[in-house]
């Protein structure tokens, strides 16, 4: 077990036992120490868990098996396992070119500074608008057109990619790496997530 879990545990165990002899003990408030302990208790403690289980949250979001637990992403899920030698999830996923742990994460983050939370915070408002506005009938859709940062953060630089006939136009590349152009449009890599058998 990750050693910042168990590290969680032991702190809701000491908190849960500090919560209950504070309201056992009511008069620890008349002591200098006792305030001091329900300060801990109530306060300090707490807050810690807070920020201890919000790191572990978000590193755990990362995870494939987390962007396919939802019903409505299982078919992008499938799209990993494609047999279409054009399916870019599959052929990143398949040939190992992405941490197979991370594969949804490693695509589609963003990669600026601010980048991860920000997903993070779309990613509430998805669950949000899933089930409170009712947004389930509705096709899936990139909110924005994919960055070319997130495939040239790997690719920009690598042999296979720059030794592509189709990567030596100067132009082409300044485009891509300006967004000018888009690597899963205008004629490149069209066809990305295949969504084969989708009824389950």
């Amino acid at each position: 077990m990750h050693l910042t879990r168990i590290a969680i545990y032991i702190l809701i165990g000491v908190n849960f036992f500090l919560c209950l002899y504070i309201l056992y003990e009511q008069r620890l408030i008349l002591r200098a120490a006792g305030k001091i302990l329900i300060l801990v208790g109530v306060f300090i403690l707490p807050l810690i868990l807070f920020f201890l289980t919000l790191g572990t949250i978000i590193d755990s979001s990362k995870a494939t098996s987390y962007c396919l637990f939802c019903h409505v992403m299982k078919p992008f899920g499938r799209s990993l396992q494609a047999t279409d030698e054009f399916s870019l999830p599959a052929v990143h996923y398949q040939n190992r070119l992405i941490p197979i742990q991370e594969a949804c994460y490693t695509c589609h983050r963003d990669y600026s500074l601010f980048g991860p939370i920000k997903d993070k915070i779309l990613g509430l408002k998805h669950i949000y608008n899933y089930y409170f506005r009712k947004t389930r009938n509705r096709p899936i859709k990139l909110k924005e057109p994919f960055k070319n940062t997130n495939c040239l953060v790997c690719h920009d630089g690598a042999r296979r990619f720059v030794e592509n006939e189709i990567h030596r136009d100067d132009n082409l590349l300044a485009d891509l790496r300006s967004g000018k152009a888009s690597c899963l449009e205008d004629g490149c890599h069209d066809v990305v997530h295949l969504m084969e058998d989708e009824n389950e």
